[in-house]
């Protein structure tokens, strides 16, 4: 009897570090797979803040100009047109003229908004290369603009 538990005891003793080495095999196989996934998961990361990066690099501003002097000689001569058509022989009413400056804000801040730019005037510090010249694009935005309002007050 007692070699018979001897032998269990041989027996135990010899699974007890089988079952450690198994668990060990186990956890070392988990470590390297979870070490693999990980690895590429950062690799997949880095693309993408890469291709943020780049997207980032390329992203332009558009920048107008506005040959002030002109536009305002141009929109005063409107203004004066729209009155002298009215057929008033009465002083005529300014309010008309400080409406005219904030539709003409109103129009290039919609410009610069629709085409995220910055608009300048010609006379101001800045200096840009591949400026575009909105000035007359921006006279026909008024006129319409203007137009509209002055209809409706009609």
């Amino acid at each position: 009897m007692q070699k018979k538990s001897e032998e269990t005891k041989k027996t135990e003793n010899l699974k007890y570090p089988r079952n450690i080495l198994n668990l060990l095999y186990v956890v070392f196989f988990a470590c390297i797979v979870f070490f693999i996934l990980a690895f590429f998961n950062v690799g997949g990361f880095k693309d993408k803040m890469q291709s943020k990066k780049d997207k980032e690099s390329y992203a332009t501003l558009n920048v107008f100009y506005i040959q002030s002097n002109s536009l305002e000689d141009q929109i005063v001569t409107f203004i004066a047109s729209k009155i002298i058509q009215n057929g008033s022989n009465q002083i005529p009413n300014m309010a008309s003229y400080n409406d005219s400056l904030l539709i003409l804000d109103g129009v290039v801040n919609n410009i610069a908004r629709d085409n995220q730019a910055i608009v300048v005037k010609d006379d101001s510090l800045f200096s840009f290369e591949n400026t575009k010249n909105i000035t007359g694009f921006v006279l026909e935005k008024f006129k319409e603009e203007f137009n509209k309002r002055y209809k409706e007050q009609q």
